[in-house]
């Protein structure tokens, strides 16, 4: 029965991948999951998962994430999709490492319309991740990293647009384009690049410590 679970899942992600945003993560975490252990007597599915570092640290945030931001009455975060994915976060470290991102870009993003209360819940949950990702910052710097560059392309997004879609606003204009709503340090952010091998990212936030050293008006975070 796995088998013919696997060949579905597998038709089913082929068949509707690039046809709705969730699909990508859906069929990145089949194609590296389901589909490698068709090889070597599933040696090389196992190792996909095994080889994340520190996959239970990325388990149990992101099924925290859902939970706590999707889950119960004083939820903000608002995607049906993501507010299904506590189990499959907790079970599988590749797809919890691919939703991180969007987890938290959804559950940080500030909206184009949102009463008061939601907008005051939504300024503690982006300082909660936050304390999460320095949590991991030192041990595992390309989920910082990966996440952090996920936030700010959205934030780009959002500000070549004009600064708004239908569902969320730039964060703060002050920071655009380049910032994002979760506070990091970049001087910080350019050490875990570097450690992470993203030189490209280090040097652009390097770049922002140094133009920030310079302008003492500019906020100390991206």
């Amino acid at each position: 029965s796995s088998d013919i679970g696997r060949r579905v899942l597998l038709d089913a992600a082929d068949r509707f991948d690039g046809q709705d945003p969730h699909c990508a993560v859906l069929s990145s975490v089949v194609a590296t999951t389901l589909g490698a252990r068709d090889d070597s007597d599933g040696e090389q599915g196992r190792s996909v998962a095994t080889s994340l570092p520190q996959h239970s640290w990325v388990c149990a945030v992101a099924t925290e994430i859902v939970r706590r931001f999707y889950q119960g009455s004083s939820s903000i975060g608002d995607d049906e999709f993501f507010s299904r994915c506590d189990a499959i976060c907790g079970a599988s470290p590749a797809f919890a490492r691919l939703a991180l991102p969007a987890l938290v870009y959804d559950v940080v993003a500030a909206r184009a319309r949102e009463q008061s209360e939601q907008a005051a819940a939504r300024s503690k949950a982006r300082s909660w991740i936050s304390t999460k990702l320095h949590e991991c910052a030192r041990s595992q710097p390309e989920i910082v990293v990966d996440v952090v560059g996920f936030l700010r392309a959205r934030e780009m997004e959002l500000f070549l647009k004009g600064g708004s879609s239908e569902k969320y606003v730039v964060h703060d204009r002050s920071l655009a384009p380049f910032g994002t709503a979760v506070t990091i340090d970049p001087v910080l952010l350019a050490r875990l690049a570097n450690k992470a091998g993203r030189p490209a990212s280090a040097v652009f936030y390097a770049e922002v410590a140094n133009q920030q050293s310079d302008d003492p008006a500019l906020p100390r975070k991206l």
